[in-house]
C-alpha cells in the first residue's frame, strides 16, 4: 500500500514536472513566434544590429554565410554586411534554448557608383 502510493506520488510530479515544462516553452515560443526582424527578405547594404534579448529571454544569433558576420555586444550584436561579386542570400537564426527561428537576407552585391552614391567626397585645392 504504502508502496502504491509513493509510485502515485512519483507518478503525479513527473506529470507536474512536465506540464511545466511546456508551459515555460510557450512563452519562449511565443516570443520567437511574435518577433519581425526589420531585414527580412531585403536587400541590405550596410552593417545592422540585433537584438540580444526579444522580451525577457537572452537570444543568440547565427549566420548561415561569412557575408553577414555576427559579433555579440554588450547590448546587441553587430552585423556586420561585406559585400561580394553578386547578390547572395543568407539565413540568419535567433535561438531561445532549444527553439529557433531563421530569416532570410539579402546581401548586396559590391557596386561601386552605388557606394559613390553614398559619400560626400571633399575637393582638396592646392594653391
Amino acid at each position: 500500500m504504502k508502496r502504491k502510493i509513493i509510485l502515485i506520488l512519483l507518478a503525479l510530479v513527473f506529470v507536474f514536472s512536465c506540464v511545466a515544462l511546456v508551459a515555460c516553452n510557450k512563452g519562449e515560443k511565443e516570443a520567437l513566434d511574435t518577433y519581425l526582424l526589420e531585414q527580412d527578405n531585403q536587400l541590405v547594404d550596410a552593417d545592422f544590429t540585433l537584438p540580444v534579448k526579444i522580451r525577457e529571454y537572452d537570444v543568440t544569433w547565427t549566420s548561415s554565410d561569412s557575408a553577414i558576420t555576427l559579433e555579440k555586444r554588450d547590448s546587441d550584436y553587430l552585423a556586420k554586411v561585406t559585400l561580394g561579386d553578386a547578390v547572395k542570400e543568407v539565413t540568419l537564426t535567433v535561438s531561445i534554448g532549444k527553439l529557433s527561428k531563421s530569416f532570410t537576407v539579402r546581401v548586396a552585391e559590391f557596386d561601386v557608383y552605388f557606394i559613390a552614391d553614398h559619400y560626400n567626397f571633399v575637393r582638396i585645392r592646392r594653391r
